[in-house]
This record gives C-alpha cells, structure tokens and sequence, in this order.
C-alpha cells in the first residue's frame, strides 16, 4: 500500500513491476495494472489519483506511475537520477537544447512553491484530496 509518503514510492513502484513480471497471466492489459495499482493505494493518495482514473487519464501503467512520481517525487519531478526522465523512458529537452536550463529552472521553481504552498498547517496535496472530495459530494 502507498499511502503519499515520499520514501515509500519507490519501493511501491518496484512492487508492483515485479508483481506484474511475476503473475503476467493476471495482469495481461494497461488496464489490470493501472487497477491494481489504485487498489493499493491508500487514504489521501486514493482520493486524488481516483479522479484521474475515473476521466481516462491512466491508459497505461507508465502514466500512471509517471503521474506519482511527478506529484509525490521531488527528484522524480526534476528529473533526478531516479526519475523516470533519467532512466531515459521520457526526456523533454535534448541536453544542447538552450531552453533546457530555463525548463528545469522553471519547473524547479514550480515545485518548490507548491511543496511549500500551505493553508491552515495543510499542504497542498491534502487540500487538493479534499477539494476532490467535496467535488464528488456534489456531482
């Protein structure tokens, strides 16, 4: 289970690629990946990722975990050397492109004011899950 604590992604993530390369019988579309993955994730983390499954955003496992990575991964989101990005699965910008810099810087930038974006001792993601949720109550 992955309930948004940063340290746990990875192992959550490895989990489940081998679960997936172990019982491949049981897991033979995107979308049996995608549906095990929600059905481990836990608390906050579900109610958050629920909306995107729900709209079709998840096609395949890689967007899925691309999508955690991005919003519970500080490194994965830079394009650390654990991202997605830098195992070579999805680079933005070739390393001569001059607007790399500004790219990364921007998106540096982004992060760290949303990381640190608080109302009322609560931190972004929290108020987003229950925004979420409010919105579910009133469809």
């Amino acid at each position: 289970m992955f309930s948004g604590v940063r340290k746990d992604l990875r192992p959550f993530i490895i989990k489940l690629r081998l679960k997936f390369l172990i019982i491949q019988d049981q897991y033979l579309t995107e979308t049996s990946k995608v549906s095990y993955g929600m059905f481990c994730l836990d608390g906050d983390v579900t109610r958050i990722i629920d909306s995107f499954f729900r709209n079709g955003i998840f096609i395949i496992f890689k967007f899925f975990v691309s999508f955690l990575e991005q919003t519970y991964d500080g490194d994965a989101a830079l394009g650390g050397e654990n991202s997605a990005g830098a195992r070579g699965s999805h680079s933005r910008t070739t390393p001569r492109d001059p607007t790399t810099y500004n790219n990364v810087s921007r998106e540096y930038t982004a992060i760290t004011y949303l990381k640190n974006l608080r109302q009322r001792d609560k931190d972004f993601i929290t108020l987003f899950s229950e925004f979420l949720k409010y919105m579910g109550e009133l469809n």
